[in-house]
């Protein structure tokens, strides 16, 4: 069993990198898979900067086989409030129950009549179960923490 100490107990996952999206909402390939194995919360956290249009929406997916077979299916009630033309600079999260989803996620966005959008995201993984190997989507496995050196 992890020890639940803070460098154990958690883990920080790249889930968007930072872009400037401009009218396109990233896609499937840019928002990472994240394997939740060993964790039992995910965090999504999603920062917009600047945004230019009508609304940005963001949701959490979901898959057992790492979007390979089983396609993404939208995780039930996890759908990050939406972003409007006024939202500029801010920052919203969603926690997921991993007893309550499937074992990989990821991020997908919508965009309604936006013209601007720099987006950035991380998961947090939290409460170490098992193990700290999470193992995919540029997720480096490091048996002494959850900070790759």
């Amino acid at each position: 069993m992890a020890s639940n100490t803070p460098k154990s107990a958690l883990k920080i996952v790249n889930a968007l990198s930072p872009d400037d999206f401009s009218s396109t909402a990233p896609t499937s390939g840019q928002c990472l898979n994240i394997d939740t194995s060993g964790f039992r919360w995910a965090t999504f956290v999603v920062t917009v900067g600047n945004v230019t249009g009508t609304s940005i929406a963001a949701r959490v997916q979901e898959s057992s086989d790492n979007f390979v077979a089983d396609a993404a299916a939208d995780v039930t009630g996890a759908a990050i409030p939406v972003w409007g033309g006024s939202d500029d600079n801010t920052t919203k999260s969603i926690t997921i129950d991993l007893y309550q989803s499937e074992r990989y996620l990821k991020l997908a966005f919508t965009y309604a009549s936006i013209t601007a959008s720099d987006v950035a995201a991380v998961c947090i993984l939290s409460v170490a179960r098992d193990s700290l190997d999470v193992g995919t989507a540029g997720i480096q496995t490091n048996a002494t923490g959850p900070f790759p050196v």
